[in-house]
């Protein structure tokens, strides 16, 4: 049964089956087939699919039994930006992207439904205010078990804001988490992601010799109890050269209506921290 159909009443209902999947048992060990996607590899079942238990039916023996529909993978990107900040406070550089899991099949779909690579660019681009690229690239889009890469050269304007001899830069860009989720002091029904998910987002940029840094916001790392869920920030400034590095880690992808609010306080600080600037002072000529 689907996540369409919610979660399952714990005994069969015929009504409520509306997909079939292939099970293997190979060394007591459960293994699923899901045909319903041609860029699933062996073991990943697709999203509608991830339901928590499925009942496997062994028509030989007559016999059948509720068994675990839980992710075996993640939901996993990697992003880094290679930048220059010129004083025009134009950034210009690279990107390049890595997605494993549940993020590598949801771009595998999106760029195999796209008509053709100038579509599927135009669709990247359109939430992502200033940017223009070239020299697009993306590496292993049939080798499922492999990492799936992009890289591109970039030039983003429109990011960057100067008010007198100050300038202002958000360096998660178009990475950010904007809003929470969670809006509501309690909830009575658990969060269901579906997997879990891990985002690495590494920013570094080089500024001008007139440029110093004037504010630069504090690191942080705020965890769920229990390991349930990390969110850490770093800053860092040398020279003429910074990094932000931002690592987010749901490691469940089920979280019980007690979870709730711990869940709620960590997408805070994500949209919070991940929104703060830094400053730039230029020097007087």
């Amino acid at each position: 049964s689907t996540r369409d159909n919610g979660m399952h009443p714990g005994y069969p209902m015929i009504s409520k089956f509306n997909n079939v999947l292939a099970h293997l048992v190979i060394k007591n060990q459960n293994i699923l087939l899901d045909a319903t996607n041609k860029d699933l590899p062996i073991g990943m079942i697709s999203y509608d699919n991830l339901n928590h238990e499925g009942l496997s039916i062994d028509l030989k023996n007559a016999d059948g039994g509720w068994i675990a529909m839980e992710p075996t993978f993640a939901n996993e990107k990697i992003v880094n930006y290679n930048l220059v900040l010129d004083k025009e406070n134009k950034l210009k550089g690279t990107i390049s992207q890595y997605a494993k899991g549940y993020a590598a099949l949801d771009l595998r779909d999106k760029y195999r439904t796209t008509n053709n690579e100038t579509e599927f660019l135009k669709t990247y681009k359109k939430d992502k205010t200033g940017l223009e690229l070239s020299d697009y690239k993306m590496t292993n889009l049939d080798a499922l078990d492999e990492l799936l890469s992009e890289s591109m050269n970039v030039t983003i304007e429109d990011n960057v804001e100067e008010a007198g001899n100050l300038v202002y830069f958000t360096p998660l860009l178009f990475e950010r988490t904007k809003e929470n989720p969670f809006k509501h002091d309690e909830r009575l029904f658990p969060v269901d992601f579906a997997y879990p998910i891990k985002e690495n987002y590494r920013i570094t940029v080089s500024f001008p010799e007139d440029y110093e840094v004037e504010k630069l916001p504090k690191s942080t790392t705020f965890k769920i109890p229990d390991n349930k869920g990390t969110f850490s920030i770093t800053f860092l400034s040398e020279g003429k050269s910074l990094m932000v590095k931002s690592v987010i880690d749901i490691n469940k992808s089920f979280y019980t209506p007690e979870e709730y609010f711990d869940l709620k306080e960590l997408f805070k600080a994500i949209v919070e921290k991940q929104a703060e600037q830094i400053v730039f002072k230029k020097k007087a000529e």
